[in-house]
């Protein structure tokens, strides 16, 4: 019997393996085997967060202004999000706030813009 479906788009919101892989030294639970979620991509797809996404990100990022409709796609609240800076093998360095949903284990990032 043939094969029609034809080959599959796969869409990752990951970021590069590398940083999804250290992970583990941060404390995230199995970053290879869980959903990963840019935040603002998440906020916006979100009904109700359309006058929140008008604060500061940096205190949204931090928890600094929670929102009443700020939810996981399992329905529990996001979580806070913590400022992580990773040194590549190549010596630069890249940030990122972090945040794992205790309940799915989704992991909420979003990239971190470099300190001054």
């Amino acid at each position: 019997m043939p094969n029609r479906l034809g080959p599959l788009e796969i869409t990752c919101d990951a970021p590069s393996y590398n940083i999804v892989r250290a992970c583990h030294m941060i404390g995230i639970k199995s970053p290879e085997d869980v959903r990963w979620c840019r935040l603002s991509q998440s906020i916006s797809a979100q009904a109700g967060w359309r006058e929140g996404l008008k604060a500061p990100s940096w205190k949204m990022l931090l928890g600094m202004n929670q929102l009443e409709n700020a939810s996981c796609t399992c329905g529990q609240f996001l979580p806070l999000m913590e400022r992580y800076t990773f040194t590549l093998i190549s010596g630069r360095q890249t940030a990122y706030f972090i945040g794992q949903c205790s309940r799915c284990r989704a992991v909420y990032w979003q990239e971190a813009e470099p300190r001054p």
